[in-house]
């Protein structure tokens, strides 16, 4: 096997590094990847992780890996802004950490220097517009999805929550570490405009 090439490694870097600033299972993933190869004995990868990787995200974790190991480069001094970067991720990840792994909730796992936490209590309220299936109008559908499985009170309580998920706001810069916003729970109760209950 040919050794990797610095710059395979560091546009493996690259594409993770964007995925690991996202909150999503696949940027947990990508966190893992990065941070291992930044630091082994802070943070250590499970391996399982890795399933949950596109094919494209996949090939670069193994570049990633393989480029650590065969060229001993530290990851982060192959980006721009590489070290502001990894720092981000770091703070981003705590509940990954060797330290923090199995106790459970992200925000509770986090270190307290990291900042200060506010459960905070608020009333939204959402205008949803659900498109109609191909062919059906407004009297004869039922379920909003093609597949006619999904009513629309499911399909609503699927739109609010990936509204209201957990989320990263940079409040004070990209340059600081951001604001953590956690969903804790919600209740929802759907109504059509004319007052009719669905």
């Amino acid at each position: 096997m040919l050794k990797i090439s610095i710059d395979e490694y560091a546009a493996a870097v690259k594409l993770l590094t964007g995925l690991a600033q996202q909150d999503t299972s696949g940027s947990r993933a990508a966190a893992q990847v990065l941070l291992s190869a930044y630091n082994g004995e802070e943070w250590q990868l499970d391996i399982t992780d890795l399933g949950v990787l596109s094919s494209e995200y996949y090939e670069a974790a193994l570049a990633v890996i393989r480029g650590r190991t065969e060229l001993m480069n530290e990851p982060h001094t192959l980006i721009e802004n590489g070290e502001e970067i990894f720092h981000r991720i770091w703070g981003r990840w705590q509940a990954y950490h060797v330290k923090n792994r199995g106790k459970g909730d992200y925000l509770g796992a986090r270190n307290k220097q990291m900042g200060r936490q506010y459960l905070v209590s608020t009333s939204v309220t959402f205008i949803i517009e659900l498109p109609y299936p191909p062919g059906k109008t407004d009297e004869d559908i039922k379920y909003c999805d093609p597949q006619g499985k999904m009513s629309d009170v499911i399909a609503i309580d699927k739109v609010v929550t990936a509204a209201i998920s957990a989320h990263d706001v940079f409040v004070f810069g990209e340059n600081s570490d951001p604001a953590k916003c956690q969903n804790k729970g919600h209740v929802i109760y759907v109504e059509r405009f004319e007052g009719q209950e669905i």
